[in-house]
């Protein structure tokens, strides 16, 4: 626990900062309870019991599963290759360096070539970069940045595949600028450009009229809870901090009781907006934090999983917010 512990103070002291991120900030977070903890104790033993022989998980989108399952190991300090899940962990590294070599960087499986689950990789590789004695995790990280880079629409978003021209949507979006990020606390430099045409395209999935964040530009779309949550924390990672478009959006946030927030099911959709809404502070986070987390755990399986490595991997990385050990958390 000492030493991913100094090795995350020294990871965030040392690396090139993203965007001019503001300084980290004392911020109240509500104490983890017993239940969380033990929640989240059985969520990793599940998925420690479920990860398939190859190091992946589940049957389709496995980079996508894998990536969430590696970053959930994490979130108690656990290191690869040490401790009671270092060997899951570092299974799940070779996997996704595996699928990367295999196509030339870009991390595909199977079942799935899609670029946000390249963007889940990324972001997985780069949390664990700092934490691991694994020499062939930084050249592939670093050409997985690349390949980010390249795949940025002419509009500054991305979108489902690489190069795709001028078309972007927010859930390819926010899962890249969440990789850059990561990959910039971790010392990857992240130009300039990428980074404002990125912003200027996240502010332009906001409808003007209402100020939600829809799917695409002009805020087309229902105006889901996925999106407000994708939106803000898009933002955020980008280092805007002030902009008329996230004050909107975080207002939107602020406006979902807690009935709302517990009804909603998809644990992607909480995954962003418990992280946007810890970025903002503690009276909005708590706002989330407080709802979601016994809605999950009232959730969870007797055998400790919510149904799948996904929303497994998911739920543990919302409970364990309040731990604050994946760099990704920090404020």
């Amino acid at each position: 626990m000492l030493r991913y512990l100094v090795l995350t103070s020294l990871l965030l002291s040392s690396s090139i900062c993203f965007a001019g991120k503001a300084p980290a900030e004392r911020i109240h977070l509500t104490k983890l309870s017993k239940e969380a903890e033990n929640a989240i104790t059985k969520g990793l033993s599940w998925l420690k019991r479920n990860q398939n022989e190859d190091g992946s998980f589940g049957q389709k989108y496995k980079i996508t599963y894998t990536s969430v399952a590696l970053m959930a190991f994490m979130v108690q300090g656990h290191v690869p290759d040490e401790g009671i899940y270092g060997k899951n962990m570092d299974r799940c590294i070779s996997y996704l360096i595996r699928r990367a070599r295999k196509h030339n960087g870009y991390f595909a499986d199977e079942t799935s070539n899609l670029l946000y689950q390249h963007s889940y990789a990324t972001l997985a590789l780069a949390e664990a970069w700092g934490h691991s004695k694994r020499s062939d995790i930084g050249p592939v990280l670093k050409r997985a940045v690349n390949i980010l880079f390249r795949s940025q629409s002419r509009d500054g978003g991305w979108h489902y595949q690489p190069n795709s021209g001028s078309g972007s949507d927010i859930s390819c979006t926010v899962a890249a600028v969440q990789a850059l990020a990561s990959a910039g606390e971790a010392g990857i430099r992240i130009p300039e450009s990428v980074i404002n045409r990125a912003k200027r395209c996240v502010r332009r999935y906001q409808n003007p009229r209402t100020g939600k964040f829809g799917y695409s530009a002009g805020g087309a779309g229902n105006g889901t809870i996925y999106q407000a949550g994708a939106g803000p924390l898009s933002l955020y990672m980008l280092g805007d901090r002030s902009s008329t478009q996230l004050k909107r959006g975080i207002a939107t946030l602020f406006k979902y009781p807690p009935s709302a927030i517990v009804s909603e099911a998809d644990h992607l959709a909480h995954y962003y907006c418990i992280q946007a809404s810890y970025q903002k502070g503690p009276k909005l986070y708590e706002h989330w934090y407080n709802a979601i987390s016994k809605a999950l755990i009232k959730k969870q399986s007797p055998g400790g999983g919510w149904s799948d490595p996904f929303k497994t991997g998911l739920a543990v990385l919302i409970l364990a917010v309040p731990y604050r050990y994946l760099p990704i958390y920090q404020r």
